[in-house]
């Protein structure tokens, strides 16, 4: 199952091409410069499966709101419900974006 509210025209991606030793350094760079909403307000876009006896974490904001993958349905619910963290999203967008 996939999430039913994300359309792929939305998504944009970018490569750097470097070596290996610089990857975390420019990951790290390009969060801090470009704050994006995924990493810095909306966590979990890039988690995986847990695995077997790890699904006692809370499940991410990113699966509350975009809710699809089977794996996240096992972890317990978030602390924030699913309007309490679209109001954090929205103040993000605001304060970072102006809209």
């Amino acid at each position: 199952m996939k999430a039913i509210n994300l359309d792929v025209d939305d998504f944009a991606c970018r490569y750097l091409v470097l070596d290996e030793i610089w990857i975390a350094l420019a990951e790290s760079m390009l969060i801090d410069m470009y704050q994006p909403l995924w990493n810095v307000c909306l966590e979990g876009f890039g988690n995986h499966d847990p695995g077997k006896g790890r699904y006692q974490q809370q499940k991410s904001p990113w699966d509350c709101i975009h809710e699809g993958r089977e794996w996240a349905d096992k972890l317990r619910p978030n602390n924030l419900s699913k309007e309490e963290i679209l109001e954090k999203v929205s103040a993000f967008m605001l304060k970072h974006y102006g809209f």
